[in-house]
Protein backbone atom coordinates (compact mmCIF):
# COMPACT_ATOMS: atom_id res chain seq x y z
CA UNK A 1 0.00 0.00 0.00
CA UNK A 2 2.66 2.31 0.67
CA UNK A 3 4.34 1.77 -2.37
CA UNK A 4 1.18 2.49 -4.22
CA UNK A 5 0.43 5.70 -2.48
CA UNK A 6 4.50 6.96 -3.20
CA UNK A 7 3.98 5.91 -6.28
CA UNK A 8 0.20 7.54 -7.67
CA UNK A 9 -0.30 9.33 -5.01
CA UNK A 10 -4.02 9.93 -3.49
CA UNK A 11 -5.02 11.35 -6.40
CA UNK A 12 -4.06 8.31 -8.23
CA UNK A 13 -5.39 5.52 -6.04
CA UNK A 14 -8.59 7.79 -5.88
CA UNK A 15 -8.99 8.01 -9.98
CA UNK A 16 -8.18 4.09 -9.29
CA UNK A 17 -11.11 3.20 -7.30
CA UNK A 18 -13.42 5.44 -9.82
CA UNK A 19 -12.20 3.31 -12.38
CA UNK A 20 -13.28 0.14 -10.67
CA UNK A 21 -16.26 1.16 -9.42
CA UNK A 22 -17.34 2.20 -13.02
CA UNK A 23 -16.21 -0.76 -14.88
CA UNK A 24 -18.71 -3.07 -12.10
CA UNK A 25 -21.54 -0.84 -12.97
CA UNK A 26 -21.05 -1.58 -16.98
CA UNK A 27 -20.60 -5.24 -16.19
CA UNK A 28 -23.54 -5.60 -13.55
CA UNK A 29 -24.97 -3.14 -16.47
CA UNK A 30 -24.06 -6.22 -19.61
CA UNK A 31 -25.28 -8.76 -17.58
CA UNK A 32 -28.31 -7.39 -16.90
CA UNK A 33 -29.26 -6.38 -20.55
CA UNK A 34 -28.44 -10.14 -21.03
CA UNK A 35 -30.62 -11.26 -18.79
CA UNK A 36 -28.17 -13.17 -16.17
CA UNK A 37 -29.12 -12.88 -13.05
CA UNK A 38 -26.72 -10.39 -10.90
CA UNK A 39 -26.18 -7.90 -8.47
CA UNK A 40 -23.42 -5.67 -7.45
CA UNK A 41 -23.76 -4.02 -3.80
CA UNK A 42 -23.62 0.30 -3.73
CA UNK A 43 -19.66 1.22 -3.62
CA UNK A 44 -18.50 -2.31 -4.78
CA UNK A 45 -16.34 -3.65 -6.85
CA UNK A 46 -17.50 -7.42 -7.17
CA UNK A 47 -19.93 -8.64 -9.16
CA UNK A 48 -22.29 -11.38 -8.52
CA UNK A 49 -23.63 -13.64 -10.97
CA UNK A 50 -25.03 -16.83 -11.90
CA UNK A 51 -22.41 -19.92 -11.68
CA UNK A 52 -20.92 -20.67 -15.70
CA UNK A 53 -22.10 -24.26 -16.50
CA UNK A 54 -18.76 -25.39 -17.46
CA UNK A 55 -15.79 -25.63 -15.28
CA UNK A 56 -13.29 -25.28 -17.92
CA UNK A 57 -15.40 -21.67 -18.27
CA UNK A 58 -14.61 -20.97 -15.02
CA UNK A 59 -10.51 -21.80 -14.71
CA UNK A 60 -10.20 -19.81 -18.16
CA UNK A 61 -11.73 -16.84 -16.38
CA UNK A 62 -10.37 -17.46 -12.93
CA UNK A 63 -13.82 -17.31 -11.34
CA UNK A 64 -14.60 -18.13 -7.79
CA UNK A 65 -18.37 -19.83 -7.28
CA UNK A 66 -20.26 -20.85 -4.61
CA UNK A 67 -23.19 -22.86 -4.93
CA UNK A 68 -25.10 -21.18 -7.94
CA UNK A 69 -23.10 -18.27 -7.81
CA UNK A 70 -19.79 -16.80 -9.35
CA UNK A 71 -18.00 -13.51 -8.73
CA UNK A 72 -15.58 -11.72 -10.71
CA UNK A 73 -13.87 -8.33 -8.72
CA UNK A 74 -13.26 -5.59 -10.96
CA UNK A 75 -9.61 -4.87 -10.05
CA UNK A 76 -7.65 -1.66 -11.45
CA UNK A 77 -5.98 -3.53 -14.23
CA UNK A 78 -9.55 -4.72 -15.53
CA UNK A 79 -10.79 -2.94 -18.99
CA UNK A 80 -13.67 -2.13 -20.60
CA UNK A 81 -12.14 -4.22 -23.29
CA UNK A 82 -11.34 -7.35 -21.09
CA UNK A 83 -15.00 -7.20 -19.79
CA UNK A 84 -16.47 -7.23 -23.30
CA UNK A 85 -14.03 -10.18 -24.11
CA UNK A 86 -15.58 -11.98 -20.74
CA UNK A 87 -19.34 -10.78 -21.69
CA UNK A 88 -18.67 -11.86 -25.27
CA UNK A 89 -17.48 -15.69 -24.13
CA UNK A 90 -20.19 -15.69 -21.55
CA UNK A 91 -22.85 -15.08 -23.41
CA UNK A 92 -22.07 -16.92 -26.54
CA UNK A 93 -21.30 -20.22 -24.32
CA UNK A 94 -24.54 -19.73 -22.29
CA UNK A 95 -27.26 -20.18 -25.01
CA UNK A 96 -25.24 -23.72 -25.65
CA UNK A 97 -25.29 -24.89 -21.94
CA UNK A 98 -29.18 -23.64 -21.75
CA UNK A 99 -30.15 -23.77 -25.29
CA UNK A 100 -34.05 -23.73 -24.88
CA UNK A 101 -33.98 -24.33 -21.33
CA UNK A 102 -34.68 -21.42 -18.79
CA UNK A 103 -32.05 -20.49 -16.97
CA UNK A 104 -31.78 -21.10 -12.64
CA UNK A 105 -33.75 -19.25 -10.45
CA UNK A 106 -31.37 -17.24 -8.26
CA UNK A 107 -33.57 -15.31 -6.11
CA UNK A 108 -33.10 -16.84 -2.72
CA UNK A 109 -29.35 -16.21 -3.16
CA UNK A 110 -29.28 -12.85 -4.63
CA UNK A 111 -32.93 -11.91 -4.13
CA UNK A 112 -36.13 -11.31 -6.37
CA UNK A 113 -34.72 -7.73 -7.95
CA UNK A 114 -31.26 -9.45 -9.14
CA UNK A 115 -33.07 -12.79 -10.18
CA UNK A 116 -33.85 -12.98 -14.31
CA UNK A 117 -35.26 -16.39 -14.60
CA UNK A 118 -39.26 -16.12 -16.52
CA UNK A 119 -40.57 -16.32 -12.84
CA UNK A 120 -39.16 -12.41 -11.69
CA UNK A 121 -37.18 -11.19 -14.84
CA UNK A 122 -40.33 -8.37 -14.94
CA UNK A 123 -38.99 -7.30 -11.92
CA UNK A 124 -34.93 -7.61 -12.41
CA UNK A 125 -35.69 -6.11 -16.00
CA UNK A 126 -37.13 -2.70 -14.55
Amino acid sequence: MWYVLNIKGWKGLEQDVERCLKNARYLRHRLKKAGISSMLNEMSITVVFERPQDNEFVRHWQLQCVGSMAHVVVMPHVTVEMLEHFLYDLIRKRNIWYGKLQPPCLAEDMGVCNCACPDHARKYMN
